[in-house]
């Protein structure tokens, strides 16, 4: 049933019937509209069904996605208001054709199925190396790999002259296994293509009245 004839079967059903009130009428519709999207939901998982198989037939998470072994996997770092870490990177092996997959052009992935790279803060106080939770990648037909997990860093700060003096935190990240010649990390950038070198914070964040 194409788009025309489900919109026509859906104004038919909803006419008055013999013997029923405006509430049965109302009953009526509510029963035959989500049969309207049934085909659309169908189609479009299948198709991501199909871009999965197709993504990951040969997919190896293990191995670094770089074109060649010399070339260097660049990951940009960024961080907001203290609670998300944003990472992105790009995988060659997860990018894809629209045309061919119905107009898919970005897929959430679970975090497991997809190589990360294992970015910690070097110089925390706490020896928590990983993020709180492995929430989905997003990853673009063009192969543009975001991930942004929710983290909790706990670094620590010089304090000398407490409460009076301004306080400089440095956070290292690097990654756990890999050297400089095998991952490149650079800052995250703004919207005008610009590094951002400072936590960015959002609307909920406020000054501290002691800190």
């Amino acid at each position: 049933m194409n788009a025309a004839a489900a919109t026509a079967a859906y104004y038919k059903c909803c006419e008055p019937l013999e013997d029923s009130g405006e509430e049965g009428k109302q009953e009526l519709c509510m029963e035959v509209l989500p049969c309207v999207n049934i085909g659309q939901f169908a189609r479009a998982k299948e198709g991501e069904k199909k871009l999965m198989k197709d993504l990951f037939s040969n997919h190896n998470l293990k191995v670094r996605p770089a074109a060649s072994p010399q070339v260097k996997v660049v990951v940009r770092v960024g961080m907001i208001h203290f609670s998300f870490v944003s990472l992105e990177w790009t995988d060659h092996r997860l990018s894809w054709n629209p045309k061919d997959h119905d107009g898919i052009e970005v897929m959430r992935l679970p975090a497991g199925k997809v190589w990360l790279p294992d970015i910690v803060l070097i110089n925390n106080n706490d020896g928590v190396f990983h993020v709180a939770l492995h929430v989905a990648i997003q990853a673009y037909n063009s192969g543009r790999v975001t991930w942004s997990p929710p983290a909790l860093f706990c670094s620590s700060c010089g304090v000398t002259y407490f409460p009076f003096d301004w306080q400089n935190c440095t956070m290292v990240f690097k990654s756990y296994t890999y050297d400089s010649s095998e991952v490149d990390l650079q800052y995250a950038l703004d919207n005008q293509g610009n590094e951002i070198k400072e936590i960015q914070y959002d609307e909920g964040f406020s000054e501290s009245g002691e800190w």
